[in-house]
């Protein structure tokens, strides 16, 4: 069994004696290579979705940063996996995100609506979905470095 991760909580924002302080654009890495924004009404399970997501990857032996809303201590604005250089974040206001990159790096996704499954597959399905479009992303990589022999 692999050693599990590590859990970094944080706060990306905060109200101070000067206002409202943000870190929000700085939730995602610059190298990473896959970005899930996700976008629903309150309550449909985004942050339990996220919260999910990053338990699984932390028993897998990922460290995993959860980010919180500094409004809702209870909620997630982000998860960011940087071993797997993949950030998940809340896309819903306050803090609206939509994708720089869409389909390249990010793209926008629901807690219930991951593109070719079923609620069926529920979070291993998710989880599954996630790992496959790593492995692919890392295949185009070796092959465009191979182009270069």
């Amino acid at each position: 069994m692999a050693q599990k991760g590590n859990i970094k909580k944080v706060f990306p924002g905060g109200n101070t004696s000067r206002g409202f302080h943000s870190f929000y654009d700085n939730i995602i890495p610059e190298d990473a290579e896959r970005i899930f924004v996700i976008k629903g009404g309150p309550g449909v399970g985004k942050s339990s979705f996220m919260r999910t997501i990053g338990e699984q990857f932390v028993n897998e032996g990922y460290d995993v940063e959860y980010h919180y809303c500094s409004s809702d201590n209870r909620s997630l604005d982000g998860l960011v996996i940087k071993k797997a250089n993949v950030a998940l974040l809340d896309g819903t206001a306050p803090h609206v995100v939509d994708p720089k990159n869409p389909g390249a790096v990010d793209e926008i996704t629901h807690p219930l609506w991951i593109p070719h499954m079923s609620l069926v597959n529920g979070v291993s399905g998710i989880l599954k979905h996630i790992k496959l479009k790593f492995c692919f992303m890392h295949s185009y990589i070796g092959l465009i470095k191979c182009r270069a022999l």
